[in-house]
């Protein structure tokens, strides 16, 4: 494991502890616009410690720039050995779009003992346009020069119904909207990866999906999941949804978190009954 740049977190304990996540945000944006997801998580029992990882939010490195995707993966280790210092549960990895590809290596490749895994509209295909143009120079500059740096082709509407949503994140000093040409190749590659690797997931995992997603390609997480071998496996959609099914308007994610609020107590009680 490569030592990560300075990254950091933020740590919300439950008062009454069950159960314990490691919530990794997605590309662009950071572990402070999972505030009420915390809040949530806390309510039913589930201690949270956000992570910025590397190059987003108030972490260090490059803004959207690694040398590899398994820097990400390095992040997540360093954030689960800072989980540690707080709690003794084993952890139950949450993943948001690029943070659901994040979670999803991470769990195939087995580093640590996870109890669950939670994808929220995985980023294991891109269904953004890309032009030819930038799909190529990214690719040709990818190890020449690889910081080369391109506004992306994301449109923020896509992302929620929500218009005070759409206006917080515009103004969030915090975000990040470009990409480089490193960043884009290493995540096609993992995408890659980790539908070759479904197979081999056997967390009990929880797949949260939007229904009118404009961001990744939901068919492809479909796929991802009907290939995962774990026996506890849940897939929702949510007809109509955007991509960000918890920043989604006030009744809409309150949905998503009511339904991640009870996959969560199950997997606690579940595993509370093995463990007794």
């Amino acid at each position: 494991m490569t030592a990560p740049p300075r990254l950091f977190t933020r740590w919300r304990p439950a008062e009454s502890e069950r159960a314990a996540a490691l919530v990794i945000h997605g590309y662009g944006e950071h572990s402070g616009r999972y505030e009420h997801v915390f809040a949530a998580l806390n309510d039913i029992g589930c201690s949270c410690l956000g992570l910025d990882y590397r190059g987003f939010g108030r972490a260090e490195g490059r803004r959207a720039f690694i040398r590899s995707f398994a820097d990400y993966l390095d992040d997540v280790a360093w954030g689960l050995a800072a989980m540690r210092e707080h709690t003794e549960e084993l952890p139950i990895l949450l993943g948001h779009s690029q943070g659901g590809l994040i979670a999803a290596l991470y769990a195939i490749e087995g580093r640590s003992p996870l109890r669950g895994l939670v994808l929220s509209s995985p980023a294991l295909r891109f269904a953004v346009s890309v032009p030819r143009w930038k799909h190529a120079l990214a690719h040709a500059l990818s190890s020449v020069w690889p910081t080369f740096t391109l506004p992306t082709e994301l449109n923020a509407r896509d992302l929620s119904h929500d218009e005070n949503k759409l206006r917080q994140l515009r103004e969030d000093q915090l975000a990040v909207r470009v990409g480089t040409a490193r960043w884009y190749t290493e995540n096609l590659r993992a995408q890659e990866r980790a539908l070759a690797g479904a197979g081999a997931l056997r967390t009990p995992t929880l797949l949260q999906v939007a229904g009118d997603d404009r961001v990744v390609d939901a068919a492809v997480t479909r796929a991802f999941y009907e290939r995962i071998s774990a026996d506890d496996k849940t897939w929702i959609d949510y007809p109509g949804a955007y991509h960000e099914v918890y920043q989604e308007t006030r009744e809409a994610r309150a949905e998503a978190l009511k339904d991640l609020c009870r996959w969560i107590r199950g997997l606690a009680a579940t595993n509370a009954v093995t463990r007794g």
